[in-house]
This record gives C-alpha cells, structure tokens and sequence, in this order.
C-alpha cells in the first residue's frame, strides 16, 4: 500500500494512494494439459506464496478450473495441493464441491463492458506510474551475473531459464505498443485488440491482475477512513 505524507496543523497525516502492483515473474504456459498447467499454477503460488489467483474462465479456462477445483498431487516436488475455490461466482464454485477448498480464484469472463473497465484501470495505472515491471533482458543478464555465481558457466537451457522472465517482459512491453485502442460510437465502451500476426496473452494477464487489485482497493477505501493519524517517534 503506497501513502502520500503531509503535516496539517502539526500532526502527521498519511493518505492512502492505493497498492502498488509490482510484475515480478512472467512465463508463458505452453503445456496444453489441463492437470499440468494447474499444477504449474500452483507451484507458482506455493513460491510466491500468494493469496489469490486470477483466472480467465472462458473458454478452456474453465477445465483449468475444474483442475484447480480438485486436490492435485504433484510428482516433480512430491506435495498434495489442496482444492480451490471460485470467491465471486456461485455458479462456478458450484461446479465442483470438495471439503477443504480455499476461496482464492477471481474469476473473469469479460465482456465487452468489463474488457472497457480492464483498459481504463491499466492505462490509469500505467498513467500514475503505480506498476513496476522487471527490467530489460540485457539489464537481467547484468543483474543474474552479479547474483548468480554460476551464471555464466551455465549451459544455454539454464541461462535461458533465468533470462526469460526479462525476455517476457520485453515480450509484454511489445504487446502493449502494438495493441490498437477504439472506442465505440453507441457505447462509449474501449475496445483493444492485437494486430494481425501479434498477441496480447501477455498484456490480458497482467490487465486482469491489475483489475482485480483496483477491485481490492475500492473494498479497502470503501471499509476506512481516507485519513490514517499516526505518531512518529525520532
């Protein structure tokens, strides 16, 4: 949570700006198998030790899902991950009833109402210079020589692995240049789409993040005063 600090009348006030969203790993999902893109995704939010995951739910978002949905038995790390649930979607919590599930998936079928909302609050995010993406490729690889001894002596598939969450960065930072931005005339609505031959999976993901953490911070505001006093001590 990001605050401005100001002095009125002697005390100290600290307004809140709201959370500052930090894009620390990107990956792109090449396995097509349901159960293992699952399990991936909980890998990754047992290492980052998350509390919500984002999740597009149309189309075959919805067998991952059902895969989430279910305990999962991962063979490579040898752990029993425990089932999930959908926190904004009856229905979808609905499809699959197990004891023990954790209420941690933020569903997202957007239309295009919610796609226009999804555009806005990334470009007032980007605007307000409240999102921190990785650094370039070749000031990762200066950085990974710097604290990965074994960097440079590694095999090219171990330099990649290390590499590619920069490379995906600039892979996202592409995306966004190219995307193409209309509004419509009866609507007022924004529509994005890619050009032909480009993508925009990268910039979906991180849009959806960002949605949900906008959606985090009007809960938060709408519960406490704009206003927090507090002492300092030298």
């Amino acid at each position: 949570m990001e605050y401005k600090t100001s002095d009125v009348n002697g005390e100290h006030i600290e307004v809140k700006q709201g959370y500052r969203r930090q894009v620390v790993y990107m990956e792109p999902q090449t396995e097509f198998e349901t159960t293992k893109q699952a399990i991936r995704i909980k890998q990754l939010f047992t290492d980052f030790d998350a509390d919500y995951c984002v999740l597009d739910t149309r189309n075959a978002g919805i067998a991952i899902y059902d895969a989430l949905a279910k305990v999962l038995y991962d063979v490579e790390r040898n752990v029993e991950y425990e089932p999930w649930s959908c926190m904004n979607d009856d229905n979808l919590r609905s499809r699959i009833v197990i004891a023990g599930q954790k209420e941690v998936v933020y569903s997202i079928k957007a239309q295009l109402e919610t796609n226009s909302k999804i555009a806005v609050c990334m470009k007032n995010t980007l605007n307000s210079k409240m999102i921190e993406l990785m650094v370039p490729n070749q000031e990762g690889v200066e950085e990974l020589q710097r604290i990965v001894p074994d960097y440079e002596t590694a095999d090219v598939e171990t330099q990649l692995f290390y590499e590619r969450p920069f490379l995906e960065t600039v892979a996202l930072i592409n995306e966004m240049i190219g995307l193409e931005y209309t509004v419509q005339n009866q609507t007022g609505l924004i529509k994005i789409e890619e050009r032909s031959g480009a993508r925009k999976d990268r910039y979906t993901s991180v849009s959806y993040g960002n949605y949900f953490i906008e959606l985090l911070e009007q809960d938060l505001f709408s519960d406490s005063s704009e206003y927090e006093y507090v002492t300092f001590y030298n």
